[in-house]
C-alpha cells in the first residue's frame, strides 16, 4: 500500500512496516520498492496515495 509516500506491507489491516524487497505477487505483477507496478505484460504503473495491490496482484483503494 502506498502511505505517506512511502510503500508499506499491510497485514490484517494493520501497517507490518515498509517494504523491504520486491515483490511478485500471484497473477505476476511486480511491485517495487519505490511504488512502481509491472504487471506480466510489462505494462507498468506507479501506486497513487491509498492505493494497495493484494496478494493476488487485484489494485484497490485502500479504506482510510
Amino acid at each position: 500500500m502506498m502511505k505517506s509516500g512511502k510503500i508499506v506491507r499491510m497485514q490484517d489491516g494493520l501497517d507490518i512496516g515498509r517494504m523491504d524487497r520486491e515483490m511478485t505477487m500471484r497473477n505476476g505483477t511486480r511491485v517495487m520498492m519505490n511504488g512502481k507496478m509491472v504487471m506480466k505484460d510489462g505494462k507498468e504503473m506507479q501506486l497513487a496515495e491509498g492505493q494497495a495491490v493484494m496478494l493476488d496482484g487485484k489494485l484497490i483503494e485502500a479504506s482510510k
